[in-house]
Formats: C-alpha cells, structure tokens, sequence
C-alpha cells in the first residue's frame, strides 16, 4: 500500500541505536526522537543533562540511547473518553495501576497516553523524573525511547521506495560498497564467505545477519576495529562502513537476528538522499507532522537535570520500558514510556490489557 508520511502519524516511533541523542514529544501520538549511530554529524558538543535516574542525553560514553519523549508539545485534542468508544471508570483503573506501580517503588515513574480516533482518551504521569531530587515527572517531561525508534528509520526507507530509489532486493553494497562479500562464521572463530550479499529486505526483516555484541566473538572483532563503547569521534558513515566489516552472525536471509540493520538503514537514507539523516527526517516526516520537538540532542533551553490486540495490530518497545502499539481495528493507539533501565514486560502487558478492558463493545 502507499506509505503517504501522512498515514503515519499514529505509527511513527522507531530505533537507530548510538550515542546522538533524539528526542521525541508525544503530543497526543508519538512523536519520536532517536539516536543514530554512536556519533552522527548532529552530535557535536553533546552533553550530560540528567543524573542516572532520568537521562535524556549524555556524552557519548555514557548515554548510547539517549532517546526522548514528552506527552505535550502539539498535542492532540483531548476529549472525553466516553465518546471515543471507552468506559472512563475502566481507564481509571490503568491511573490507579500506575500510580501503585510507582508507589510500590517498581519503577520511579511512567508516563501513558491512550488515544482513539484521533483524540486523546487517557494522558497521565506518576512518579518521579529525577528520584535524587525529587523532581515529579511532568507532561513535558523528556524520555529516551531506545529501540522504539526503529521503526520510524523504516519509513524514511519506505518515502525513498515509493519514489523510486531502490529496489527491495537491491543488494545493499550496491549503495554502500564496503557490504560487498560478506563473511559468516563458521565453526570456532574462523570465518567463511556468506551464501549471497545483504539486501535491503533483508536490513527491513533484521535477517542481514548484522547482530549486536552478544557474541563474543563478534564483540572481539568490534572491539579491533574500535566500534564497541560508542565512539564519539565516527561519522554515521564511518560507523556503517566499520560494521560493515564485521562478519556477519549467519547467512542473510537464513534467521532472524536482533542488530545493527536499522544502523544501516539511517545510513541508507543518507546515501540515496545525498542529506543528513535528521536533515531528511525533518523535512520528509517530522515538519510534515508537525513533531515540533523531534530532532537529534535536546535542545540547551530544554535540557533538565534529572492478548486482547485485534488482528493486524502492530507495537514496537525500547529499552527503559519503552512502548507503544496501535489497533487499526479499534482505532486506539497506546504509548508507555518510563526511565526503567531495564524492559518490565508484566507492566506493559498490564497497562494494555486495562487500555482494552476500558473499551466500549
């Protein structure tokens, strides 16, 4: 189908990993902040604006996802929920299961939005932004949201398909050519030449074989080539061109890995655009949606210290207990977002089950 940015609008939330802080506001959908690569051509000068409980941004050593969200900036018309097709006494349930959450010390706090037919149903916050100052999370309180931004990397890939610029089974060292002969390994450390070339699809899929550092050999051969504690000094490029040295975790296309493809693809989008990765997410996505406080670092005036799915619906997390799902068929979309470090999947299957079990049938 078309992928017009503005069919978008309730999906955009996507992951490039590294140390070039976006941010992202949730204005009464997502609006998404990311990082990409451990040093893209924004990050100069980038610096550590909260303590360890609530990060938004750091140096490049110590904040690799410095991803961002707020739930106010442009946002969307609040209404009552009632008339959205939701039993407000049944959303308070999901208020008072955050709030215990906080006070029961699981997490230090969270913030969730529901939203339904283009309008907001449910916005609240509860806990803390900054738990060594006691500062209260805010509406406009900023978040990292980590891998949820992958899948807003993909739809600049996607603007670039439709108009044309590449094929899906384009073998990607046609664009990039330091992917051309890819190495697998094999048995113990040894390495031998991959079956066939990554293609595009293959990065869209995460079956390139690209793999984060799990493996220790993976991780040694990373660590020669100077690409593991997100360095500050590589361009995006340099970064995808040292990747694309490292041998590859299996065959492309033989299984399903978690890596660095969404790496690639921001890359991509610089190749085929002849722009600046968050030059082209500016014009082509988030000015057209009016994601007013996207983009990459957080600008110095902002920085603080501190089972019931229907059929075709689609969700994506982050680390810090980051998430967010849409249900095309109930027009509802979700977003949960926190600081946690770690990803609480019982919190988000709770927060989604009481978003459904709010539903007027």
């Amino acid at each position: 189908e078309s992928v017009d940015v503005q069919s978008y609008r309730r999906t955009v939330c996507a992951d490039v990993e590294g140390a070039a802080a976006f941010r992202i506001a949730i204005s009464g959908f997502c609006c998404v902040t990311f990082s990409f690569g451990w040093q893209d051509p924004c990050a100069a000068g980038m610096e550590s604006t909260r303590d360890r409980s609530a990060i938004v941004v750091g140096d490049p050593d110590r904040t690799p996802e410095g991803i961002a969200v707020a739930l106010t900036s442009n946002p969307l018309p609040i209404s009552d929920p009632e008339t959205l097709g939701f039993l407000a006494h049944r959303l308070q349930r999901m208020i008072s299961f955050l709030e215990t959450t906080v006070a029961q010390q699981n997490l230090p706090g969270a913030a969730v939005l529901i939203a339904g037919d283009g309008e907001i149903a449910c916005r609240t916050v509860a806990g803390l932004q900054n738990v060594e100052t006691g500062d209260p999370l805010q509406l406009d309180t900023i978040y990292r949201i980590a891998s949820m931004t992958k899948p807003i990397t993909c739809v600049g890939v996607m603007i670039l398909y439709e108009e044309g610029r590449f094929r899906l089974e384009d073998p990607v060292s046609r664009y990039i050519p330091e992917f051309a002969e890819p190495c697998v390994f094999s048995a113990g450390n040894e390495t031998i030449p991959a079956k066939g070339e990554i293609t595009i699809q293959h990065l869209l899929t995460h079956t390139s074989g690209l793999a984060y550092g799990g493996d220790p050999r993976l991780r040694q051969c990373a660590e020669e080539a100077g690409l593991t504690g997100y360095p500050g000094t590589l361009s995006t490029g340099e970064l995808i061109r040292g990747i694309a040295r490292l041998p590859l975790a299996h065959d492309p296309g033989a299984a399903w890995t978690y890596g660095t493809s969404a790496d690639v693809l921001g890359h991509l989008i610089e190749v085929l655009s002849e722009t600046r990765l968050d030059e082209f997410l500016k014009e082509r996505i988030f000015a057209p949606l009016r994601m007013i406080d996207t983009g990459f670092l957080v600008p110095r005036e902002q920085r603080t210290v501190g089972g019931l799915e229907s059929v075709g619906t689609f969700a994506w997390s982050g680390g810090f207990t980051a998430h967010f799902w849409a249900d095309p068929a109930q027009d509802l979309i979700g977003v949960v977002l926190s600081q946690y470090s770690s990803s609480d999947v019982a919190f988000l299957q709770t927060c989604r089950s009481l978003a459904y079990q709010a539903l007027v049938d």
